[in-house]
């Protein structure tokens, strides 16, 4: 009717929800909650194709979960709740409303796609979106919980070998961003590697997003510190629940996850036996100094986040190259020679910094890469070395 709007909104909240409010001026002053949840932001909803009132909402906490807000349309989401494993989206519509094309998120297989017929309640099975990934024994991922020591509960997800029985080697795979998330699915890196024999435990410490605003705000000016805490305290759980063994733990991460591992190896450097660091800041003074154009606009947020150029003393502390004497385990670093985000020179200026005091360290630089790998050629490349590397250090 065009006298409604409907959003996402987490003003004067801690997590989003889904509201409605009327389409007018001061409108969004009042808006009426339809759906929340008390573990996660809500991140979407299906709207009616007709009237585009909104059926359903989701959130995702430690996996995704609908809830209905049309009582039509519930038998439906009963019913496919249980036609497959996974989680489910409904992916599109006839214009009669009577069927439905149906999509599942697998942790151990390929997405599956179904035919939903809503007249007969019954499913037809279309294909997968990569049959090659059918023929393997994959292992499953676990949604798990990890208190940290100041009392948050961080959401992690845990990929064991399918053969495992008892301790194993543990990768800890830190998330990029860090202003991002894990979820749960098919994970192409914690497949690769629970094949080689090692656990994978990727937490979602804090300052991940998808948990509400207390959650994101606790991560602020915590780098080295709090989200550093968070990272020990997964592994500290790992090793007391008896799935990871205390000496073959390796440290791994992309972008801010690099950055953690060089935190990792200077910070607690009795903890993990080796590191990966892909693309990270060794320091974030001069990861500030130079951020590319389209950056910044969220430079504000780096400040009042991480920390401003205007506290040397302070982006000194939080930094890993200060503090790479401390460095006693194996290092990797994997750099894009063409990264615009982090360039470089974050990467050179610790490869010098370990070089010039005898630290040994693996220096992979890809000509022809940015930000992380993209050419399949080089993602191979880079896996077979990475596998070496964690095979002699690790033992999987």
């Amino acid at each position: 009717s065009g006298d409604i709007i409907y959003a996402l909104d987490s003003r004067n909240r801690d997590k989003a929800a889904l509201v409605s409010m009327p389409a007018t001026r001061n409108g969004a002053n009042n808006p009426t909650i339809l759906h929340a949840s008390s573990k996660a932001d809500v991140s979407g909803a299906m709207i009616h194709p007709d009237t585009r009132e909104p059926q359903a909402a989701k959130a995702e906490y430690l996996r995704q979960e609908w809830t209905t807000l049309d009582p039509g349309i519930k038998k439906d989401f009963d019913a496919l709740a249980s036609l497959d494993k996974g989680d489910f989206n409904i992916t599109s519509r006839t214009a009669d409303d009577r069927i439905w094309t149906v999509s599942y998120v697998q942790d151990a297989g390929p997405v599956r796609y179904w035919i939903w017929n809503r007249d007969t309640q019954e499913g037809t099975f279309l294909f997968t979106h990569r049959s090659d990934l059918e023929q393997y024994d994959l292992a499953e991922m676990k949604p798990i919980e990890i208190k940290t020591r100041d009392g948050l509960t961080m959401p992690c997800y845990l990929t064991l070998p399918r053969d495992a029985k008892g301790p194993v080697p543990m990768v800890l795979l830190v998330h990029g961003g860090p202003w991002a998330r894990d979820g749960w699915g098919y994970n192409p890196m914690h497949q690769w590697l629970a094949d080689r024999g090692y656990a994978v435990l990727s937490p979602n410490f804090r300052g991940s997003t998808g948990f509400g605003k207390s959650y994101l705000n606790a991560g602020n000016r915590e780098w080295y510190a709090a989200m550093q805490d968070d990272l020990v305290d997964a592994t500290n759980w790992a090793i007391e629940n008896k799935i990871a063994v205390p000496d073959k733990i390796a440290i791994m991460g992309g972008s801010y996850g690099g950055y953690a591992t060089l935190a990792g190896l200077t910070r607690d450097p009795e903890l993990y036996a080796a590191g990966v660091d892909i693309v990270g800041p060794s320091h974030v003074a001069t990861l500030l100094n130079t951020i590319p154009p389209y950056w910044e606009p969220m430079k504000k947020m780096f400040e009042s986040r991480v920390g401003s150029l205007e506290e040397p003393e302070f982006l000194d502390q939080i930094s890993p190259l200060t503090h790479v004497d401390q460095i006693s385990r194996p290092l990797m670093i994997v750099q894009g020679a063409n990264d615009p985000r982090v360039k470089i020179s974050e990467s050179d200026q610790i490869v010098a910094a370990m070089d010039s005091r005898d630290l040994p360290v693996t220096y992979l630089v890809y000509p022809d890469e940015g930000h992380g790998m993209s050419r399949p050629e080089n993602m191979m490349a880079f896996n077979a070395i990475t596998e070496e590397f964690l095979a002699k250090h690790l033992g999987g």
